[in-house]
């Protein structure tokens, strides 16, 4: 090895390594500089080093290193705050256990940080957000796979969505669930066997809380994940409506909340009291057969919502009045009545109308 340096700069660039470039004779060149130990940098991004850990939550702390290997530990108040790891960012991701102070220290190499936790008594925020899933592809199981920057809500293919809340007028079960997006702000819905799934879902790219109804939209290339569809679903409140008919009258019965209703079917009818004579989308006649009262159970489809209702049904008597014709003169023998009305210009019979044969 042939140095040519001169003393005062060997004095001064005292680091040398081997270059990649040789000379002339081709010896690997030096390369020279002043050597400077490795200082290691810790330090945790909280305001005075000092974080507030809500009753029952969890907390990410950004941890700012120049080296990997970093080790955390619990150095007092080990009964009020847990460790769970770091974070995909490498952030420290701590969870309530307990009202307390607690101190955690961070080290790496020679250096540490100490970072003081005050866990409260105080319920942690939430904000939930909840969705309807149209099961468009007859998964035997829906699961929901959600995740964010404190970790998942469980490990693959998530939790179950067993919250079943009807069907659409496609014959299409709804799922309904619900998340914390301050603790999640993605997702997957799958059928647990990784066989179809939704692409991520990023609450981000989707703001508008309106648009809470998803389903299975288009493949994605010739993978198993399928764009999700979205779109506003309506919950609609029961009607709740209450038909009073007249015995022996046929009455239609409108109901304004089911005018644009498809596949209605009516059950739980007393006949005896009342029977269903017509049934058509938004509008049902019935015919009242004695005095009483039944209930129709109402079932059928608007848009998506799936709706059962109940109805009261009254049947009251005829409002009938009686009416006495003094028969006079014995040449009379043949009484009809035409009775009409004056304002829809319905008649009851032709005329000259029913003949009058009771005498009493």
């Amino acid at each position: 090895m042939n140095i040519s340096k001169n003393a005062e700069e060997l004095q001064s660039k005292n680091n040398l390594w081997l270059k990649t470039e040789t000379d002339d004779d081709g010896h690997y060149k030096f390369g020279f500089a002043t050597y400077e130990p490795f200082v290691y940098t810790i330090s945790f991004d909280a305001e005075d080093d000092q974080v507030v850990l809500n009753q029952g939550a969890h907390i990410s702390v950004p941890v700012e290193a120049n080296a990997s290997g970093v080790i955390y530990n619990v150095s007092s108040g080990s009964d009020y705050v847990k460790i769970l790891g770091q974070s995909n960012d490498s952030a420290l991701v701590l969870e309530w256990a307990g009202e307390g102070e607690a101190t955690i220290v961070a080290s790496v190499g020679d250096v540490t940080a100490t970072l003081t936790v005050t866990c409260t008594n105080v319920p942690a925020p939430t904000d939930y957000r909840t969705f309807i899933f149209s099961n468009n592809h007859s998964w035997e199981h829906v699961y929901l796979y959600a995740w964010g920057a404190l970790g998942n809500n469980h490990d693959w293919p998530g939790v179950e969505v067993t919250d079943v809340i009807g069907k659409n007028k496609y014959d299409q079960d709804l799922y309904r669930f619900s998340f914390d997006t301050l603790e999640f702000d993605s997702f997957i819905l799958n059928d647990g066997t990784d066989t179809e799934k939704t692409s991520d879902i990023k609450l981000s790219e989707h703001q508008d809380r309106t648009l809470n109804n998803i389903w299975l939209g288009d493949r994605v290339g010739d993978s198993n994940e399928f764009t999700p569809g979205f779109g506003e679903f309506h919950p609609i409140e029961p009607a709740t409506s209450s038909v009073t008919i007249e015995v022996g009258e046929n009455k239609e019965v409108a109901i304004a909340s089911i005018y644009d209703a498809d596949y209605i079917t009516v059950t739980s009818l007393d006949e005896t009291v009342a029977t269903v004579t017509q049934i058509m989308a938004g509008k049902i006649t019935i015919t009242g057969e004695a005095e009483g009262t039944t209930k129709i159970t109402l079932t059928y489809d608007v848009g998506v919502n799936h709706i059962v209702e109940e109805i009261d049904v009254d049947v009251v008597p005829e409002n009938k009045v009686d009416y006495y014709l003094y028969k006079g003169y014995d040449y009379y023998t043949d009484f009809s009545l035409y009775l009409f009305n004056s304002v829809t210009d319905e008649v009851k019979s032709e005329w000259p109308g029913d003949p009058i044969t009771g005498e009493t």
